[in-house]
């Protein structure tokens, strides 16, 4: 298997990587676009003296690409927008884990302030403030769009000073949030947008775009596997999919594609799914109760999956499995027996039915655990 190195850190790692395209949310860069767009339209108009700046909050669920969109959007900008094109800036702002003291360290350095000029900044917020806004006024014929990410970081007083000292300035600021944290922002914004989760497609086409470019080669059920899981126990938010790739991304690197295992990408899932849903307790016990025939059907289903490295099972398969546990046991198969042993396993989460095809199971629970249990079990 070939691994793009530098592709592959930039699609996983690197937390200002914007694709090509961004997937699924046209209406709402519209939106956000449009907006700006208005607000320069009307600066560019030599009858009018207005420069004041907007602010947009987008808010959404962790993981749904909030500052992906918009960090898009403001990239795009400097295209679509003929006036002054070169100075037009655009910059993020990161406020996540941040106080005052260090987001204005990261303004100055964003801004590119001479070192001269910020001397004062280390020592006083308020000379900070001054030293921002002053070297702002100085620059007048430059149009800044700023991006703030994670602001239900910010603390309130820095917020409202964003707001006062920048927009007034002709400053355009873009926040993100997370929903429910920014209740107290919303009466300073001009536009409040809230992003859905996506569709199962459009999760789909971002997690196999982000993938594809990551690890050349490599089976392209691995993406859909993945995505089928986190929706399963998760919502539809690229967020927990890219994390997944990133812990598999090490054995890739190293040149160990072919031992990406079954196993090693359930063991991926479950790091980064604390709300996955089995217990081995709960396993015991289903095993305890359970009769020689669903232990037998089990322990073939369990085989499968290790022999064949498959990651999904069809309704063939399964009856066919059923049909071996029967025959083992000299007994007659049943079709009202085989729909209960299958309603039992997908109840107890021991296999789980495909979000991407309802024709296709899959199990999130490893082959060998299932094994050792049964093997205990079945002595």
């Amino acid at each position: 298997m070939a691994v793009n190195n530098i592709e592959a850190y930039r699609c996983l790692f690197d937390q200002d990587h914007v694709p090509k395209m961004v997937i699924g949310r046209q209406r709402e860069m519209k939106l956000v676009s449009g907006f700006l767009l208005e607000n320069f339209s009307l600066r560019d108009n030599e009858m009018s003296d207005d420069r004041y700046g907007s602010a947009i909050m987008v808010e959404g669920l962790r993981g749904l690409g909030k500052s992906t969109m918009s960090r898009k959007v403001l990239i795009d900008l400097k295209t679509k927008h003929t006036a002054n094109k070169a100075n037009m800036n655009f910059f993020t702002l990161n406020c996540w884990d941040k106080d005052e003291q260090q987001l204005l360290m990261d303004f100055t350095s964003k801004l590119k302030i001479p070192m001269a000029d910020t001397k004062p900044v280390f020592s006083s917020t308020r000379d900070a403030w001054n030293i921002i806004y002053h070297y702002l006024r100085r620059h007048t014929d430059r149009c800044y769009n700023i991006l703030i990410s994670n602001s239900d970081f910010i603390p309130i007083r820095f917020f409202n000073k964003l707001l006062v000292n920048l927009k007034c300035l002709g400053i355009n600021l873009v926040f993100t949030s997370r929903v429910g944290n920014s209740f107290q922002f919303l009466e300073h914004v001009d536009m409040c947008l809230n992003l859905d989760v996506y569709s199962l497609g459009d999760l789909n086409t971002i997690v196999e775009q982000r993938y594809q470019k990551a690890f050349l080669d490599q089976d392209n059920s691995i993406p859909k596997f993945i995505t089928d899981t986190v929706v399963e126990f998760d919502t539809s938010r690229p967020g927990p999919c890219i994390a997944i790739l990133k812990h598999l991304y090490p054995r890739l690197r190293d040149g160990h594609g072919e031992d990406i295992s079954l196993e090693i990408i359930q063991h991926a899932i479950r790091h980064q799914l604390p709300n996955l849903s089995y217990s081995e307790f709960e396993l015991v016990d289903f095993m305890q109760e359970a009769t020689i025939s669903m232990l037998l059907f089990l322990d073939n289903i369990t085989t499968h999956f290790m022999s064949s490295g498959n990651y999904y099972l069809n309704g063939d398969d399964l009856r066919e499995l059923y049909n071996m546990s029967c025959e083992t046991l000299y007994i007659e198969p049943s079709v009202d027996e085989f729909s209960n042993y299958l309603a039992r396993m997908l109840q107890h989460h021991i296999l789980l039915k495909s979000n991407n095809d309802p024709s296709l199971f899959f199990s999130i629970v490893p082959a060998n655990l299932l094994k050792s249990y049964l093997d205990e079990v079945l002595k």
